[in-house]
């Protein structure tokens, strides 16, 4: 007997304890995408982060004595920088660098320490990019890696060079972290390198003459004078043009060119064109691609493909292929300064004029190595502007963006003058945001439109809903059509809603239209723009009593369904009518579902948002959420502590507009308890 007792009282715990167990993902859940989103909303809203930079000792270490604390937004001047990385994922890593600064402190003393980039304007990175490159023909296949920035000391390391060739040059692609100067403080002569990001390779020093800043582009290739082959070319409408088969005007004719169907460039050539005084310009012929109309006996009109030479004149201006390519002078062994050009592409033809180094030319023809077509030997190039063309080797020529050696002024600051932007530590409590929200002049504003809303959106939305659902209820003939009817709103989105609302009352929508049809007014009437705030207010209530109607009928709906039947025909019995039968026995029995609906409703009302946007575009008409948004978009404020101060003050107004509805709509059950 005292075991089945026993029995029972486990059996009694568990039936306490399994109803808390089972509400316990609910409440994991609503603490996830709820709870946890409010506290941190409140959060942002009452705290910020610290408006006080400490600057440190020494870089690359957070650990090292604060020597000085700079107040955001105060001016700082830069004097100094250091590069480190952080790692990221997967074997990555990112530049930092490390500024020392100098500055007033919140104390009003000066004070001067190192801080890092994310905590100052984007205005002083250096010049490079610390992107380098070995590509020399100085040394043998190794690089020797010194521990000191000394030829003297002891040579840790090396970079081999034997798989990284291009003809007769040596590269490889390097990180440059510090440079050191001559005591002129303007020749570069060490840098301090590794083959990598984050530095598992050796560091050593390596001197300034071999690393070269990295270019992607290290010389001139014969893709550089390819066509693109779906350029295509419009000719004048002016007449039809003749094709001819060679780049010449005294060629003959192979066809013409119709203007309306364009033509293909296929390939081009340069001729220079002499004039007085030995001077010249550049003329092209373009080797194209026409289609021609034909007439065929059997099909009639046809087409027919034609090819032939175009002078430059044949072709519109703008649709011009232009082939100049821009180059200097260089030699990467940096041996020879001056650089013969020959009047033919050949050692031993005659010299025209020489070029001294790093001069600026065009470059107009190519012609590949005999060994290899992917490479140039020699290239016919003239002084950028100047009177006379001749031919260079082209391991000589080097795109004029290609930059020969780093300089001093590739690792000074830009710009040493910067302001704190980010501060560090811990941040504060602070009622700053939401002071500010009440004092900005579109806060009442939008809080008015909000609750007018409310006001006039609530009432039409609750006497419909209720007076639908006693039609189904009625079971009518007809009644499942109905449904389908009322339901229909329940697919569209709130977007889709306020933009076919808005082309209902443009100038050009459906109700100008219609006024125009019945005569009653010859010009478009305006409802949506400046100065028509009722009228886009009264729009807004039609859509969202359109859109979200439904939504409370089906809360209704389901009341209605668990009112017994006997009540009704009871009042029926004794005699009451429709309307009293209504108000004494389905509306106090429905005050459940009408509680959640007055709830679900007033909460979604004060979140009303893409109806808004969609018919006034936010501006003229605003409400809480838009204000929200505003603040939070990136485009325009992107303050996301005055977002949450305007979402915090939603969630407010909703919880306590929540709670009276909880305390004023009650069943007489509540009321007894209470």
């Amino acid at each position: 007997m005292q075991k089945k007792s026993n029995q029972l009282n486990v059996y009694k715990i568990r039936a306490q304890i399994i109803p808390y167990v089972l509400i316990l993902p609910s409440l994991l859940y609503l603490f996830t995408f709820f709870g946890w989103p409010m506290i941190n909303a409140v959060l942002l809203a009452v705290r910020r982060e610290s408006q006080i930079l400490e600057i440190f000792a020494e870089p690359e270490n957070p650990d090292s004595e604060v020597t000085g604390r700079i107040s955001i937004g105060s001016s700082v001047t830069i004097t100094d920088y250091e590069l480190d990385f952080r790692e990221l994922q997967q074997d990555r890593s990112e530049d930092v660098y490390w500024y020392k600064v100098e500055g007033i402190g919140e104390d009003g003393d000066p004070v001067e320490g190192w801080t890092i980039e994310e905590n100052l304007d984007e205005c002083c990175r250096p010049r490079s990019t610390r992107d380098g490159r070995i590509l020399t023909t100085h040394l043998e296949d190794i690089l020797p890696i010194h521990a000191e920035p000394n030829a003297e000391s002891p040579i840790i390391g090396n970079f081999d060079l034997t798989d990284r060739r291009i003809q007769n040059e040596r590269l490889k692609d390097v990180i440059i972290w510090e440079a050191l100067t001559d005591d002129d403080g303007e020749t570069l002569t060490w840098f301090l390198i590794s083959d990598d990001r984050i530095r598992t390779s050796t560091i050593g020093w390596v001197q300034a003459q071999y690393i070269r800043p990295f270019n992607a582009i290290i010389r001139i290739t014969p893709e550089d004078f390819a066509i693109d082959p779906r350029n295509r070319a419009v000719v004048p409408d002016e007449a039809q043009l003749v094709l001819y088969s060679e780049p010449s005007f005294e060629a003959s004719a192979v066809g013409n060119v119709d203007s309306r169907l364009g033509v293909q460039i296929l390939d081009y050539v340069m001729q220079p064109k002499f004039l007085e005084n030995n001077r010249w310009r550049a003329e092209y012929w373009y080797y194209v691609s026409a289609r021609q109309y034909i007439y065929l006996d059997a099909i009639g009109l046809g087409f027919t493909t034609i090819e032939g030479w175009l002078h430059q004149s044949a072709l519109l201006p703008t649709e011009r292929f232009n082939s100049r390519i821009g180059g200097k002078l260089y030699d990467r062994q940096e041996v020879i300064t001056s650089f013969p050009i020959y009047e033919q592409p050949d050692l031993s033809s005659a010299i025209l004029l020489e070029l001294p180094s790093e001069t600026l030319i065009d470059v107009w023809e190519y012609l590949p190595s005999e060994d290899d077509p992917e490479l140039i030997s020699w290239l016919r190039v003239s002084e950028r502007n100047g009177d006379t063309i001749g031919w260079v080797q082209s391991e000589y020529v080097v795109p004029y963006t290609y930059q020969t050696h780093f300089t001093i002024d590739d690792f000074r600051i830009l710009n040493p003058n910067s302001r704190v932007k980010a501060g560090s530590g811990e941040g504060e409590w602070t009622t700053a945001f939401l002071e500010r929200m009440f004092n900005d002049r579109r806060f009442m504003k939008a809080l008015r439109t909000t609750l007018l809303l409310i006001v006039l959106i609530l009432p039409i939305q609750f006497v419909l809903a209720i007076i639908m659902a006693l039609v189904l209820q009625a079971q009518i003939k007809g009644s499942t059509l109905y449904l389908y009817i009322y339901a229909i709103p329940l697919a569209v989105s709130d977007l889709a809603a306020g933009l076919v609302w808005y082309s209902i009352f443009t100038q050009s929508g459906f109700v100008n239209s219609l006024l125009n049809q019945l005569a009653l007014r010859d010009t478009p009437f305006t409802f949506i723009g400046v100065g028509r705030d009722e009228w886009m207010i009264f729009i807004i209530v039609l859509a969202e009593v359109w859109r979200a109607t439904s939504i409370v009928m089906v809360i209704v709906v389901s009341g209605l369904q668990a009112i017994p039947t006997s009540y009704l025909e009871a009042g029926e019995i004794f005699g009451a009518n429709l309307w009293q039968r209504l108000r004494h026995i389905v509306l106090p029995l429905l005050r459940p579902s009408l509680q959640v609906a007055l709830i679900l409703r007033t909460i979604l009302a004060f979140q009303v948002f893409a109806v808004v946007i969609a018919i006034t575009g936010g501006e003229v008409v605003t409400v809480l959420a838009n204000e929200t948004f505003r603040w939070y978009d990136p485009a325009r404020f992107n303050n996301k502590n005055m977002a949450a101060a305007y979402a915090s003050f939603i969630m407010v107004i909703s919880l306590g507009i929540s709670f009276l509805y909880l305390r004023a709509i009650r069943t007489q059950e509540e009321s007894a308890r209470s």
